[in-house]
C-alpha cells in the first residue's frame, strides 16, 4: 500500500509517495518529466516488482509541492532528492529518470556516485540543443498542460507520441 507523505526538505514542503517493497534493498527513485506530478507514474509503479520499494515525489512547483521561493537548478534538486532519500532512511538507491527527469537522475548519479547504485534513463533528450522533428511538437512539449488537461493531452497525442496514439488517442491518461 502506497504511503503519501508531505516532508519538509531543505526548506521545501515536498509531496512524496512511497510504495514499500517486500524485500530489503535499495529503493527505486523515480524522477518524472517536466511538469508531471507523481500520480502520472502510478501505472508504472503497479508493474514494478513488488519486492522493490518505489519512491516518487513532486518537484517544488509541481503537483502537491508548493512553488519554490527561488529558482532551482539540477544540482539543487539533486541535493533535495538526496536529502529526501536520507529522510526516508536509505543509504543507497537506484534512480530512473523519464524525459526531463533523466537530467535530474543523471545529476543525482553525478552528485552521489557512492549512493546511486544504478541509473536508468527513459526518453531523455540529448540536452539543450535537442530539437524535435517539428517546431509544432516543441511548442507542445514546452507546456505542462499536456499533464494537467486530459482533453488537451488527447488532442495532441498523435503528433506528440505517434505510434498507437495516432489510432487510439483516448488511451492518453489512462
Amino acid at each position: 500500500m502506497t504511503r503519501h507523505l508531505r516532508l519538509r526538505v531543505l526548506g521545501h514542503d515536498v509531496r512524496v509517495a512511497v510504495r514499500p517493497g517486500t524485500a530489503p534493498g535499495p529503493p527505486l527513485v523515480l524522477c518524472n518529466g517536466i511538469g508531471a506530478r507523481l500520480d502520472l507514474l502510478q501505472p508504472f509503479v503497479d508493474e514494478v516488482d513488488p519486492r522493490i520499494e518505489v519512491i516518487r515525489f513532486d518537484v517544488p512547483g509541481v503537483g502537491g509541492s508548493p512553488a519554490p521561493k527561488v529558482p532551482y537548478n539540477f544540482a539543487l534538486l539533486a541535493w533535495l532528492v538526496g536529502t529526501l532519500v536520507d529522510r526516508l532512511g536509505h543509504d543507497q538507491f537506484d534512480a530512473l529518470g523519464i524525459s526531463w527527469g533523466g537530467g535530474l537522475a543523471q545529476q543525482l548519479a553525478f552528485q552521489y556516485p557512492r549512493r546511486c547504485r544504478r541509473l536508468v534513463l527513459a526518453s531523455t533528450g540529448t540536452g539543450m540543443l535537442m530539437v524535435p522533428a517539428r517546431l509544432s511538437v516543441l511548442s507542445k512539449m514546452l507546456t505542462p498542460r499536456r499533464y494537467r488537461d486530459p482533453t488537451y493531452a488527447r488532442a495532441i497525442a498523435a503528433e506528440m507520441y505517434g505510434g498507437r496514439m495516432r489510432r487510439q488517442p483516448d488511451e492518453v491518461g489512462t
